[in-house]
Order: structure tokens, then C-alpha cells, then sequence
């Protein structure tokens, strides 16, 4: 409760931050002018809160209490079980932190500093008390760093030498600061004078050792060491920094990332701290040295292994004291997004240390946390940069010019046209979606796979297999094929028939081998228990795993005949492969796949839980090719293809320039779920294909209603709406997410143009626009979905209804059905209570955690593995989730409409009811967000590109690496053998949840 409490105080603070203006108001303010007349009284008031504040859970081991115990004195005694002193401790360093930033800051602006001084004893407040040892150590290294910065800003030179001194003594924080101090001396006083400083500190250092060390107090880079390094503490370093992201809290992983091991660490952590007396060096005041200082923490936090959360505060309070003594809005924030991090790893580490990670839930948390906190240390890092004068001044220009023509292109896209589409568009872009195809139908599957077979159905027809000499037989190969059962295999051997081995049966169109040792083999018998299913191929290898070739088969009459035309053993040359996604079905092929081919065949459905739309569009390519793998992934790789073209499309509908509609569809290419997606038979690409056609189609209607008049209405456009619509929702029900965010954009336009319908004169004329637009629009879509919704929706239902074998497909009979079905699918997915190893919550997806692995092949070589995973480009997922803030940051500042605001009303539309789903999830439930994520990078990108030669250059780079990446991968989302090694050394870039 306390760190909710928190959480919500420091969402608060967001915006509230003095202005120069409120400021001057406030100084005319009677009260205001009392308080800086009489400092002590103000200071006392805000203490006395804090003290109040603190005291229903300063006397408690286990958090807050009643409100009995704030009334009741001898309760807080009864309870304090000797708690109370370093909790008073506690307090005491709190507000000497507190009025060491007021004294920093009140010459810079009083109110100001009293602002801050009541910011950092409430901040303290709840995240210290939840300790026994309520984090005195971490308190004392923040209250001498900043007693050392007071002590320099009022030239006390000898006393910040001595804090310096006895300081690094206990916290080895302290310590780092002597390279910053030792510039900032030379800087602004000589050499001398630094070197005197750093003489003092060091007598005081040498001191403090003899004194406290032989008293069994030992430095703190040796409690630090001690307490690390320990092996029992690795499972609980649960700082949300850098080495965590990277899977190196240990310092021992084979991830190549963390192969840098320690040496790796403290290259960074020695950079950054290089870069703080860089930044000091050429800005040498006492602002700067705080900068400085932050930075070196702050780096020393995200870079150093087997860090404790806790050993946040001291750059969130640095990065406090720099937002008050710069007044400075960003650092402000910066602050505030840093505190609520802390909070939130502070929280997921209690959890962690009950269960040390073994709840996914809290390393998922920490590498969102860890991605944020590098975030802000990069952010930060450009901020100081540009503030260094001179040498920056391009930098500061560069990223002014990028944000003005961001600002700009949020107004305008919504303004103009997109542009005509010229014949050296559609040639160029077929060939980039040629290419792409080429690409995914690259070993999409196998053309011929065993087609003919037999079912046996009851133990009279045991089929008996002859050699024409004894042979020794290791493997046994089966392409299983439909329905389910098992047969026993029994070898003749020396005269008589020896039971060996049961081969279950139920696989669905998948080649398998089982072991099967027999030495001196002449004959087989396969006996069903009690029946087989449909087997369309049996094979016998050696150990060499060469095909033995049977010689006769004696069938059910008593006959024997050769055994090449008999439907086991036809097709023998395929036997002899190795199984793999190839040549057999994987992952959710055994439902959608196999349903496609009961449509074709008019089998009873096996699969209900989603309407037959997709499962109709994949027996196409079924019914083209054949049941082989290849045939069943045909029209869904297609589809992929598709998709890419569609992707154009909507970057063109949406942002309206040639730029945009061409990186929208390349970054999709770039991606690597809907590669993943598209290559097996499934219905998911479907989906996204006709929720893409629908935003396509309602961007284009919302832009035409937005630059005509508003009694034009585009009654054809309306009408592909309603289509994609259908289809969307005909493929699975997540469709009906994209049309909620099609109709909430519609809603919103008719707001707009109530509001803005005027008359030539300027006068509102909303009666006009209420008969001429409002009600034909909204009278002739309900007709339109009426119409065309439903028709279509059950006019997909026809295979199945086939194969269900109603009486007539347009009766009454085919109606209940088709309702039945959807009360089923319904009851299905509201109760699912299944788990899975590889589930993932909706929060994560966007930060790529917990991929799917959908393959994993069983017959790879030593050493060598066959995987495919869906996963997306954590190179274009990032970036992509960083425009959408960076959209949404400037939407909020501009206060102005703009396009975008439709995209992320359809963005949310398919992304936050899954907030509120209960049942078990996967990533590839975020597919649907990515179109519209692909159009906000584009956006994001355009002014870049727009800009100059860096800005070209820098898009160039990005697209670079994104491409780096999908090759990288490559291995691992298209089921290429590669082996184990390259897989941990290059591809678990999130070793605790990418399991590949």
C-alpha cells in the first residue's frame, strides 16, 4: 500500500512543477512572503506532515496499521520491537538529504527549494520504511554526496575533502567521486588546490581505516564484494539495470552479450564515468558537478553486476536535485518516471525474494524496468550533451529541426491528400512483395509426401512383411495420417513369432521414427490394438539409417504379392528422410490445417472454436496441391504476401505520402512475426490481412469526409468497410476489436463535424448537417451491416455446414447450427482455464518477452538444432514502441486534432481488450497491433528522412540494423538447422524468457 501510495503522489508531481511565471505569482502572495521570512516555520510544517505521514507503518515489521495505532501510544511501543532507532536514524537522514537540497537550491529560488525540500522527505517516506534496516547505508551515501555539493558551493573545500574522506570509508559510491571532485578543484582552482583536496580525503580515508576497520566495521568495497559475490545471492539481484536485461546478474551465462563478463561491466561503467568528467571538464560549476555525479552513479547502477534495487536512489535523488537546481522540466520528468521505476522494482523484489524468480512475472518486470531506466540513461545522455555549448550546437539544431517537423506533420497529415499511384508504384511495389514471397515460400514445406495408405481396423487385418534375407532393423518410420490408435509389432525370428515393440498412432499427417532393435529380422507382423487409423507409409532403417527394401507383404486373404505397390510401402523413397516441419505438420497445423482438409473431404470438423473463414481459405491450397505440407501452407503464405502489399496501402490511406506507404510495407518485411505467421497453416495472418483491408477502407472514408463536404457521403467506401468487416470477423473473432476502433473513429467524426458545421455566413447550421449527413450516414450503414455482415459471415460457413451434413444449406437447419456454433466457441473461450510453458501477458508484448516456439525439431545432428520461433524484430518492436510514446508525448502538447489520433484509437481498439481476456495468451496475440505500430515508426521516421543528409543517413543506419537483425534470426524463425552454441551466443538476447 505504502509503494501504491507512492506511485500515486509521484503521478502527481507529473506537470506540477513551478514555472517561472507561477513563480512570480506566488511571490506576490502574502503567505508566500512569510514563509521566505520565516523559512524555519515553513520547513517544520512540511516536516511535521512527513512525520505524520510516516507513522502508520514506521513502527510496523510488516507495513501500514490501523488507524488504532496513530491514537494509541502505547500500541506503537507495544510494536516497535526494538525497530525504532534506525527508523529514527532513518527520518534523520531523510531530512538532512531534504535540506541539503533546499539549501542547493533556494539561491537559485526559494520557493522553489521548498517545493523540492517537500518532494524528497515524502518520496523517502514510503520506499525507506519498508526495510527493518530501512536502507541507512544507501541514505548515508546520498546525504554525504550531497553535503559534499553544499560544501563546495559554499567554498568549504577542507570540509568536503573530510566528508569525502570518511565517506568512501563506508560507501563505495562515495568513492567515485574523487575523479569528479578532483576536476572540479583543478578547474575552477588549480592544480594545487586538487591536489590538496585530494591529500586531505586520502588522510581522512587512511584514517577511518585504522579506526573503524580494527573495530570490525570493514570498508564498503569489501561489503560490497562480500555481499555481491556470494553464489546464495545471485537469485536475488533483481536491479532493474543493464547486466540484468542481458541475462548477467551472475556474471556466468554463454550469451555472447554476456561474455563480456566483469571485465565487459566495468568497461561500461568506466565509460560512463569518463564521459562525467568530460562533461565536468567543460562544464565546471557546482550544477555540474551534480550532473557529473548523477551520471557516474547512474552508470554505475546499470552497469555493474549484482546490484541491489535500492542502489537506484542515489541517481533518481541526483537526477531530483538537477531538475530543481536547473529548473529544469525534462530532468523533471526524467525524475518521476525514475522513481515510479524504483518503486516498481523495490515491489517485484520483495516478491522475488518470497519465490526467487519463480514467477515469470517478475523478470518480465524487471526487463520492462531495465529497458526504462536505459532509456532515461540515453535520453539524459543527449540532454547534458547538448548543453556543452558550442561543439553542439548541430546536435541541438538537428533534434529542434526534428521536432518542429514532427510537430508539423501532426497538423498536416490530416490535411492532405495521399498521393496518385503511378504505374512505377505498383511495379516497385510488386517487386519488393515478389521478392518477400520468394523468401517465404523458401522451404514452406515438402511437395510430395506419402498420399496413398490403408486404416487398419481390427486385428484380422494384421499386415505380415517379408525379407528376402535376414536383416537387422534399428528405426521404424511411420507417416502417420488421420484418426488415432496404436499396433503391436512382433519379428520372426529363429522359427518363431517374438513380441517387440507398440507404435501409438496419433499424429496427424506427421513422419516419426521410434526405435525398434531387431537383429536377424525375416519377417514383421504390424497387429492393430484394436485399430491403427489411416497410415500412409511404413519404413524399416539400419543402423546406418539406410532404407531396408521389403520384399513381399502377405495380405488378409493369406496372399502374398510384392510389396512395392502395396499402399505401405509405395512410396518408400520419402521414408528414408529426416522427419522435420518439412515433411509433417507443427503447431496449430494439427487443428486449422487438418480442418481445411475435413472440408474438402467432407470429414466431421474437428475444429470449432473459431469461425471457418481461414480454415476455408487454406483448403484452397489444399485442394491445389494436395494434403502436404506444402499444400496446406500454400494460401497462407500467400495471404503473408498479401499482407505486405495491404501494409502499402495503409501507410498510404493513413500518412498520405509516397515516403511513408513504402517504409510502412518495409518495415513489415523487416518483422519477423508475420514472416513466422505466414508459413504455417494457421489462420492469424488471415485475420490481420482483412483487419489491415478494414483500416485501409476506413481511413480512406474518414479522409475523404474530412477534406469534402460533408453531404458528400462515400457510400462505396462504406461499403468495403462492412465488407473487411465481415471477412475480419468470419476469420476469428478478434475482428470484431478492429471494427469497435473503425466505428469509435467514425463516432468521433461526426463529433467533429457537428462542431464544425457552418453556414458560408460562419453561423453553426447543425439542423443542416443532422439531415444532410448524419442521420443518411448512420441509416444507411446500420442497413449496410445488416446486409452485408451477416451474409457473408454465414455464406463462410458453408464447408462446414457440408460436412456437419444439414439438410439444405439455406434452411432453418443451417441457422441453428451456425447459432449453436457460436454459443460453442463462446463458451470455449470464456472458459478456458488451460495453461502453457510459453504463455505470455499482454503487458509484455510489446517489449518482445516470452516468444512462442511453435517447432522444435527432434532429429537435428549433434550439437545442432531446428527451431522456429514467433517473436517479432526487437528492432523494430523498440523503435516502434518509442514513436508511439514520443506521437503521443507531442499529441498531449499540441492539444491539436491530427490523424493520428484515428491510429491510436485503432491501435488501442485491438490491443487493450486483452487486458481484461483471463483466459491463457501468446504473443502472436499482438499481431494485430502491428500494422498500425509499422504506420507510427513510418511517421516517426518521415521527418528524419525529410530533414537532411544525418537525418537520411540516420534512418539508413536504423534500417540497417533492423535488417542485421532478421538476418541474425533468420535461423531461428524459418527452422534452418544451426547449431546450439549459435543459438545462446547470438540469439537469447533475454536469456530468462527467450527459450529457444
Amino acid at each position: 500500500m505504502a509503494f501504491l501510495a507512492m506511485g500515486l503522489f509521484l503521478v502527481l508531481l507529473m506537470g506540477i512543477l513551478p514555472t517561472r511565471s507561477e513563480i512570480g505569482l506566488l511571490r506576490s502572495n502574502r503567505w508566500s512572503l512569510f514563509f521566505q521570512n520565516h523559512c524555519g516555520i515553513a520547513i517544520g510544517m512540511i516536516t511535521l506532515v512527513a512525520v505524520i505521514f510516516r507513522i502508520p507503518y514506521s513502527y510496523s515489521d510488516i507495513g501500514p496499521v490501523s488507524a488504532s495505532h496513530i491514537l494509541s501510544v502505547s500500541t506503537i511501543l507495544e510494536n516497535a520491537h526494538g525497530v525504532w532507532l534506525p527508523r529514527l536514524l532513518n527520518f534523520g537522514l531523510t531530512f538532512g538529504i531534504a535540506m541539503t537540497f533546499f539549501l542547493l537550491i533556494r539561491k537559485k529560488d526559494f520557493l522553489l527549494g521548498l517545493f523540492f525540500f517537500g518532494v524528497i522527505i515524502f518520496f523517502f517516506s514510503s520506499i525507506s520504511d519498508q526495510s527493518r534496516i530501512a536502507y541507512l547505508g544507501e541514505l548515508a551515501a546520498i546525504f554525504l554526496t550531497a553535503l559534499i555539493m553544499l560544501t563546495l558551493r559554499i567554498k568549504k573545500f577542507w570540509v568536503a575533502a573530510v566528508l569525502w574522506g570518511i565517506g568512501s570509508y563506508f560507501r563505495i559510491e562515495v568513492g567515485f567521486l574523487l575523479p569528479l571532485l578532483l576536476i572540479y578543484q583543478h578547474r575552477r582552482f588549480g592544480l594545487r588546490s586538487a591536489i590538496r583536496f585530494v591529500l586531505v580525503g586520502l588522510l581522512f580515508l587512511i584514517a577511518s581505516l585504522l579506526i573503524f576497520w580494527p573495530a570490525g566495521v570493514s570498508p564498503g568495497y569489501m561489503q560490497y564484494a562480500n555481499y555481491h559475490g556470494a553464489p546464495e545471492r545471485s537469485s536475488k539481484m533483481i536491479a532493474a539495470n543493464f547486466v540484468m536485461l542481458i541475462g548477467n546478474e551472475t556474471i556466468q551465462s554463454k550469451n555472447f552479450w554476456t561474455n563480456m563478463s566483469l571485465g565487459g561491466m566495468v568497461f561500461l561503467f568506466l565509460l560512463g564515468s569518463s564521459y562525467a568528467c568530460y562533461y565536468l571538464w567543460h562544464r565546471k560549476t557546482v550544477g555540474g558537478l551534480i550532473v557529473a555525479a548523477f551520471i557516474s552513479l547512474f552508470s554505475w547502477f546499470l552497469f555493474t553486476p549484482g546490484l541491489q534495487a535500492r542502489e537506484l536512489l542515489a541517481p533518481v535523488v541526483l537526477l531530483w536535485l538537477i531538475a530543481g537546481y536547473y529548473r529544469d522540466k525534462p530532468s523533471y520528468y526524467w525524475a518521476v518516471f525514475l522513481s515510479l521505476s524504483l518503486l516498481i522494482n523495490l515491489q517485484v523484489g520483495m516478491g522475488n525474494a518470497l519465490e526467487p524468480f519463480q514467477n515469470s512475472s517478475y523478470s518480465r518486470a524487471i526487463y520492462i524496468l531495465a529497458i526504462v531506466n536505459l532509456g532515461i540513461f540515453l535520453c539524459a545522455f543527449v540532454r547534458f550533451q547538448m548543453q556543452l555549448g558550442e561543439q553542439n550546437r548541430s546536435v541541438k539544431f538537428f533534434l529542434k529541426q526534428y521536432m518542429t517537423e514532427l510537430r508539423t506533420a501532426l497538423i498536416r497529415k490530416i490535411q492532405i491528400t495521399p498521393f496518385q499511384l503511378r504505374k512505377k508504384d505498383l511495379l516497385l511495389v510488386g517487386l519488393i512483395a515478389l521478392a518477400y514471397g520468394g523468401v517465404v515460400f523458401y522451404r514452406l514445406g515438402s511437395w510430395a509426401t506419402p498420399q496413398t495408405g490403408v486404416s487398419l481396423n481390427s486385428p484380422s487385418q494384421t499386415v505380415e512383411v517379408r525379407f528376402n534375407k535376414p536383416v537387422d532393423i534399428q528405426t521404424l518410420v511411420i507417416y502417420d495420417a488421420e484418426e488415432t490408435g496404436q499396433f503391436a509389432v512382433a519379428q520372426w525370428v529363429n522359427g518363431k513369432w517374438t513380441p517387440s515393440t507398440v507404435v501409438a498412432t496419433d499424429g496427424y499427417y506427421v513422419l516419426k521414427r521410434q526405435r525398434f532393435f531387431a537383429s536377424g529380422v525375416e519377417r514383421i507382423q504390424l497387429i492393430p490394438r484394436p485399430r491403427t487409423g489411416r497410415i500412409n507409409e511404413i519404413g524399416f532403417l539400419d543402423g546406418n539409417d539406410r532404407l531396408i527394401q521389403p520384399q513381399l507383404v502377405m495380405e488378409t486373404d493369406g496372399k502374398l504379392v510384392p510389396a512395392a505397390p502395396h499402399p505401405l510401402f509405395d512410396e518408400q523413397a520419402i521414408m528414408a528422410e529426416r522427419p522435420t516441419f518439412l515433411n509433417s505438420t507443427y503447431f496449430d497445423e494439427i487443428y486449422h490445417g487438418r480442418t481445411a482438409y475435413e472440408f474438402i473431404k467432407g470429414y466431421p470438423v474437428y475444429e470449432t472454436t473459431h469461425p471457418p473463414l481461414g480454415k476455408d481459405w487454406l483448403a484452397s491450397g489444399i485442394f491445389m496441391f494436395g494434403m502436404t505440407p506444402f499444400g496446406m501452407r500454400f494460401s497462407h503464405a500467400l495471404t503473408g504476401i498479401f499482407l505486405m502489399v495491404a501494409l502499402f496501402f495503409l501507410g498510404r490511406q493513413v500518412l498520405a505520402s509516397r515516403f511513408a506507404a513504402y517504409t510502412t510495407m518495409l518495415i513489415g518485411c523487416l518483422d519477423f512475426m508475420p514472416f513466422v505467421e505466414s508459413r504455417y497453416a494457421s489462420i492469424d495472418t488471415t485475420s490481420v490481412f482483412f483487419m489491415t483491408l478494414l483500416w485501409i477502407f476506413t481511413f480512406q472514408y474518414l479522409r475523404r469526409q474530412e477534406a469534402t463536404d460533408a453531404s458528400q457521403i462515400p457510400y462505396a467506401t462504406l461499403v468495403l468497410v462492412f465488407c473487411s468487416v465481415a471477412l475480419a470477423v468470419a476469420t476469428k473473432w478478434t475482428g470484431v476489436y478492429a471494427f469497435a476502433g473503425a466505428s469509435s473513429c467514425f463516432i468521433l467524426l461526426k463529433i467533429r463535424q457537428w462542431f464544425g458545421s457552418k453556414h458560408s455566413n460562419g453561423e453553426f447550421q447543425h439542423f443542416w448537417y443532422f439531415q444532410k449527413n448524419l442521420v443518411p450516414t448512420i441509416v444507411s450503414g446500420l442497413l449496410l451491416f445488416l446486409l452485408i455482415v451477416p451474409a457473408i459471415y454465414f455464406v463462410s460457413y458453408i464447408p462446414f455446414l457440408k460436412c456437419s451434413q444439414v439438410a439444405g444449406i439455406f434452411s432453418w437447419d443451417s441457422v441453428r447450427e451456425v447459432l449453436a456454433s457460436q454459443k460453442w466457441m463462446y463458451q470455449y473461450h470464456s472458459g478456458l482455464t488451460a495453461t502453457h510453458p510459453f504463455a505470455s501477458s499482454w503487458w509484455g508484448w510489446p517489449f518482445n518477452f516470452k516468444p512462442l516456439w511453435l517447432y522444435s525439431g527432434g532429429y537435428s545432428g549433434p550439437g545442432m538444432k531446428e527451431i522456429i520461433v514467433s517473436l517479432g524484430n526487437p528492432l523494430v518492436w523498440l523503435p516502434g514502441l518509442c514513436s508511439l510514446v514520443l506521437i503521443i508525448y507531442h499529441l498531449l502538447e499540441q492539444r491539436r486534432f491530427s490523424v493520428m489520433h484515428y491510429c491510436f484509437i485503432c491501435l488501442l481498439a485491438v490491443y487493450l481488450p486483452w487486458v481484461l481476456v483471463k483466459r491463457v495468451t501468446f504473443i502472436y496475440h499482438y499481431y494485430p497491433v502491428l500494422p498500425l505500430l509499422y504506420v507510427s515508426t513510418a511517421f516517426a521516421v518521415e521527418p528524419l528522412w525529410k530533414m537532411n543528409r544525418s537525418g537520411r543517413r540516420a534512418v539508413l543506419i536504423m534500417a540497417g540494423m533492423a535488417a542485421g537483425a532478421w538476418l541474425l534470426f533468420y535461423p531461428a524463425i524459418s527452422g534452418l538447422e544451426i547449431s546450439v552454441d549459435y543459438i545462446e551466443k547470438f540469439l537469447r538476447w533475454f536469456p530468462k524468457d527467450w527459450v529457444f
